[in-house]
């Protein structure tokens, strides 16, 4: 703990893998178990700095996703006494903007972790929510459609360029299946996509 709080001060990134948020996280957690307020209040004072990072990226490990984690973990588990809305309201309709208008991509399913808990811990906003999940969803269909044409592998003459893209495939999959497992039962775009 004294190592965590001592290095917070140095560090510049406020998000979950790398930043404060992390920082205050894990201390949150030791002054759980070890029950020393000087430590909590040194967790407390992080996850406010954290709170106030300027950074727009919606990433989980190092932007606003892992933080608003954080803090709806913070919440769920009463390590602090918050309204999550009057914290991150701001930070979290951002995040449900990018969401719901940039293009799927492989870093996109990394944002689930926050949409999930976001939806058990706070009782608004869910039908967003879950548009953002179906969004995602649709968007990896398509992605995997994308490689079951033909065409994308008339260029494969050597065994290395059918692993490759076979492995593509495979991840393209696996990112689809994780999003529709999520979707707490919900198997209608599984069989969407074994339909098609």
């Amino acid at each position: 703990a004294t190592y965590i709080i001592q290095n917070s001060a140095a560090l510049t990134a406020s998000g979950l893998f790398e930043g404060k948020a992390g920082h205050a996280l894990c201390l949150f957690e030791i002054s759980r178990l070890t029950h020393d307020e000087k430590i909590e209040d040194s967790a407390f004072q992080i996850l406010q700095e954290a709170l106030l990072t300027k950074t727009q990226s919606i990433a989980f490990g190092n932007g606003l996703c892992g933080i608003g984690y954080v803090l709806l973990y913070l919440i769920k588990h009463k390590h602090i006494e918050a309204d999550f809305n009057d914290l991150f309201e701001k930070q979290h309709l951002h995040i449900m903007k990018a969401i719901e208008t940039s293009s799927y991509n492989a870093s996109n399913i990394s944002v689930l972790p926050y949409l999930l808990i976001y939806r058990e811990v706070v009782n608004v906003d869910c039908a967003r929510v879950d548009k953002a999940i179906e969004s995602l969803i649709d968007n990896a269909i398509r992605e995997i459609l994308d490689y079951l044409v033909p065409e994308k592998w008339l260029g494969c003459t050597s065994k290395l360029a059918v692993i490759t893209k076979l492995n593509q495939l495979a991840q393209a999959l696996f990112r689809f299946l994780s999003l529709t497992y999520c979707r707490c039962g919900n198997r209608s775009s599984l069989a969407t996509f074994m339909q098609q």
